[in-house]
């Protein structure tokens, strides 16, 4: 036993037997807020669909990502249920670091496409006013709050987006 073992209670990978799927990314639905047949609270085995992730990681004795570098998104589930989505999809420094990465085009369903060429002004027009807006050195981030989801979109200082991430809100 490790001392990651001790530290996360010798807690397995439970993806590991899983295969590796192909598939499409579907899209993300906000009028029953779910990501293919994910939605906020179910169980992780119905991650399944997606097969064995690029990287598995325990982040506490609860809380798990399931990172799809070859789709360009992780799915976190904390007491084994769905609580975060992250599309990454342009340069960023606080990507994850895998060989297999790529940038996600995700969809919001019948809404737009997300690409590294949307902009805030382009967010705006979409999803309209941001429940709240952050700038600093770094980058710019964008919060809409929908459907009691918070839409978070992290932009570039020059206002195009890097990552869309999703998560419900707190209550």
């Amino acid at each position: 036993m490790g001392i990651l073992d001790f530290l996360f209670g010798g807690k397995e990978d439970p993806t590991k037997e899983w295969p590796v799927q192909e598939f499409a990314m579907p899209d993300f639905d906000l009028s029953d807020m779910s990501f293919g047949p994910l939605h906020f609270g179910c169980e992780l085995s119905l991650a399944y669909v997606f097969g064995r992730p690029d990287l598995f990681t325990w982040r506490g004795s609860d809380y798990c990502e399931l990172l799809y570098a070859r789709h360009g998104f992780q799915i976190d589930f904390e007491n084994g249920c769905l609580r975060y989505i992250a599309f990454f999809i342009g340069p960023d420094s606080l990507l994850p670091d895998h060989p297999k990465m790529v940038f996600a085009k995700p969809w919001l369903k019948k809404i737009a496409q997300f690409t590294s060429a949307t902009n805030a002004d382009g967010l705006k027009k979409i999803l309209g006013d941001a429940s709240s807006e952050d700038f600093d050195n770094d980058e710019i981030i964008l919060t809409f709050s929908r459907s009691g989801l918070l839409l978070e979109f992290e932009l570039t200082t020059e206002a195009f987006l890097k990552r869309w991430n999703i998560f419900p809100e707190a209550g």
